[in-house]
């Protein structure tokens, strides 16, 4: 049959009088392929466009669904019939709101903001999304929207859309991926997810992004002191191995706060108690008693000795709690997740502001807050800018500090002050 004689009036009137939905359906894709195909003479078109608009108006919804699927990319689809089918209920308006070029934001903007989570999905799936959709869509504040929006290349997310973004979602890590993932990232939205993911997401975002050289060192040592963790012994016959690492450690000048505090955040007393001791200049088993004391003679002395940065005791306290008090109580952690999930809950406690999530991201989070208040502290004049780059918490480097002590006979000054205290 020709083109030309592909459609009459005729078919309008058989359309009206056909009461089945299988033979509308069939209408529908058959007037819709030769509608979206261009080159209908204008007689025919006008007469396709009358039977889309009777279409549109069906009762049967698996008739507008067809007519939906079939014209989701027709460019010059009637925009009333475009966005008649985008407003209709979810089997219909997704092909529509997630393909069709006929739909303006503006339109698309109106749905989303009366629409459910599926049409709100489809429009975050488009293949191309402004800058102003985005801002919509991330408005919306629901985080699986957030996740597929993001997940999208082809959305143009401006730098306050996706601060707004890790201010709702921040802390979820469905949302974190494919943030990190994004092909490029602002570096105030890095910095910012520096201190929220996890140690493999961080990882990518050193490899993928480029970064300040300031934050680049930060994340360095947050690598090296998770390799340091994951050398350090435990248990039993851990405790000399941990002495030699320790002394290592700290001869190169990296015995920072931050890593003690992880230490003891995983479990690693061993670890812990020789970095306290060789901070203090005391022996091992000094400190050992004295960490086992909940009272002022205990840990808070050990603590005040080894002038680690006051803001992060609450930190120490609360996982020598659960590490070892709660261990000697019989109550301890019995697994790892157990453990990490009650610290996480004591520095909420103490820190609110952390935020909930993951336990490595809140720890550089509390220690990047530590360093901050620390270097606007009264000892912030002896210190680099460099040296407060490269710590994560901590504004001196231990060897020099370790010198000035043993200065004394038999490093006397150092085990006096503990036992003053």
């Amino acid at each position: 049959m020709q083109v030309a004689a592909a459609l009459s009036r005729d078919d309008i009137e058989r359309l009206r009088a056909d009461p089945s939905p299988v033979a509308r359906i069939g209408t529908a894709k058959k007037v819709s392929n030769l509608f979206k195909r261009g080159q209908l003479k204008a007689s025919e078109r006008r007469i396709a466009e009358d039977i889309i608009g009777i279409l549109v108006e069906d009762v049967a919804v698996d008739v507008r669904s067809a007519l939906s699927h079939e014209l989701k990319h027709c460019a010059f689809l009637p925009h009333n019939y475009a966005l008649s089918l985008a407003r209709d209920v979810d089997r219909v308006a997704i092909p529509m709101l997630q393909h069709s070029e006929v739909l303006t934001d503006a339109d698309l903007i109106e749905i989303l903001r009366a629409a459910g989570l599926g049409k709100r999905l489809a429009i975050a799936r488009r293949r191309s999304i402004s800058p102003s959709l985005a801002e919509a869509l991330a408005g919306a504040e629901e985080e699986e929207v957030a996740v597929t929006l993001l997940a999208n290349q082809g959305a143009a997310i401006n730098e306050p859309c996706l601060h707004k973004i890790v201010d709702l979602h921040g802390g979820s890590e469905a949302v974190q991926r494919p943030l990190v993932r994004r092909q490029t990232l602002p570096v105030g939205v890095v910095e910012r997810l520096v201190a929220l993911v996890s140690e493999g997401l961080c990882e990518y975002l050193v490899i993928h992004h480029r970064l300040p050289s300031a934050l680049a060192a930060t994340l360095s040592q947050r690598a090296r002191e998770r390799v340091v963790l994951e050398l350090a012994p435990s248990g039993p016959h851990g405790s000399a191995k941990s002495h030699a690492l320790v002394v290592q450690i700290g001869a190169e000048g990296n015995l920072t706060p931050s890593l003690l505090l992880r230490a003891l955040c995983e479990g690693n007393i061993d670890f812990f108690l020789e970095g306290m001791a060789f901070l203090i200049g005391i022996p091992v088993a000094n400190v050992r008693r004295l960490a086992h004391d909940v009272g002022p003679l205990g840990l808070k002395a050990l603590y005040e000795s080894a002038e680690l940065p006051a803001m992060l005791y609450p930190a120490f306290r609360v996982a020598a709690n659960v590490v070892i008090v709660d261990g000697l109580a019989g109550t301890g952690a019995t697994t790892s997740e157990d453990r990490r999930t009650r610290i996480m809950a004591g520095l909420l406690e103490h820190f609110p502001s952390i935020g909930p999530g993951d336990l490595d991201a809140a720890l550089y989070r509390l220690c990047a807050l530590a360093r901050d208040a620390d270097g606007n502290g009264a000892r912030d004049s002896a210190v680099t800018a460099h040296n407060r780059n490269a710590w994560s918490c901590s504004a001196r480097r231990v060897p020099a500090r370790r010198s000035r002590e043993t200065s004394a006979p038999g490093g006397a000054c150092a085990r006096h002050r503990v036992r003053a205290h």
